[in-house]
């Protein structure tokens, strides 16, 4: 038993190093001690009661801005995106625990912008001219991200468990893609020759931490989890509270940080 607990904990040490060591990524090193310092303990608790959990679910995502008045460049909106989880638990207790996750995790963000403007009077009486722009965009930002975190369980009898998890979070950018709408309407009632209207679609790429515009290659925060075991089963509800603006360029006022709400259903495998 003992020697499949080490195996299972060498696995996943090995899978996480192998991607946080990759020179791809430019790790820092804070992410590696953090990193070795919590699969090390998991890796010397082996006569304790041991899980790894596999888990899926979905995203709500959004911004959240400082104290700059982000109305007047348009409307930020919540998008949906994918979250799919693997952690490993170790109970010290019937209560008392830690865990360990990595998690692929889709977040970003909407945004959507109107002008109207109008003036002139025709022959008719109505307005000579009216104009209409409008931008609408949606931004994906793909991470993977490491959860070490501590875990307080309440059993509630049989093979009902709820519990409470709280910790930081570390997420390393993936990739990206913004994906945009404009469209413009000008209609003139004197001359209707003169009417314009214009629909064009594009989608870029985003490359984390390599445009002065784009967004940083880190991000970091705390998330509190609160969840439900059915035996195998469990669900949770998790929120990412962003710590750092997740953008390239912190030198004005304008700072933005991750907010994510995310629910998963999942199972675990025991020992």
């Amino acid at each position: 038993m003992i020697e499949i607990r080490i195996l299972n904990s060498s696995i996943l040490y090995i899978c996480a190093t192998k991607f946080f060591n990759n020179s791809l990524f430019h790790i820092k090193p804070m992410f590696n001690y953090i990193l070795t310092a919590a699969v090390s303990l998991l890796l010397s608790l082996n006569h304790y009661s041991q899980s790894i959990g596999l888990g899926a679910g979905l995203n709500i995502s959004q911004l959240n801005f400082n104290s700059v008045d982000t109305t007047e460049f348009g409307d930020y909106k919540s998008v949906l995106g994918l979250n799919v989880c693997i952690h490993y638990d170790v109970k010290y207790s019937d209560r008392v625990g830690m865990r360990i996750g990595f998690a692929y995790s889709s977040k970003g963000f909407g945004y959507k912008s109107r002008y109207n403007s109008s003036g002139g009077l025709a022959p008719s009486g109505d307005v000579a001219y009216s104009s209409s722009s409008m931008v609408e965009s949606e931004t994906r930002l793909n991470y993977m991200q490491l959860n070490p975190m501590l875990k307080y369980t309440l059993p509630l009898g049989g093979k009902t468990a709820l519990y409470a998890l709280l910790g930081p979070y570390l997420s390393i950018g993936l990739k990206g893609n913004v994906s945009e709408r404009q469209t413009y309407a000008y209609t003139d009632n004197i001359n209707p020759v003169n009417n314009v209207n214009i629909d064009v679609s594009n989608e870029d790429e985003i490359q984390f931490g390599q445009d002065e515009s784009g967004f940083d290659f880190f991000n970091y925060g705390c998330t509190p989890v609160i969840g439900v075991q059915f035996n195998h089963f469990f669900i949770e509800a998790a929120y990412d509270i962003g710590l750092n603006d997740i953008q390239t360029n912190k030198e004005d006022d304008f700072k933005a940080y991750d907010r994510t709400f995310s629910i998963k259903l999942g199972y675990l495998f025991e020992k």
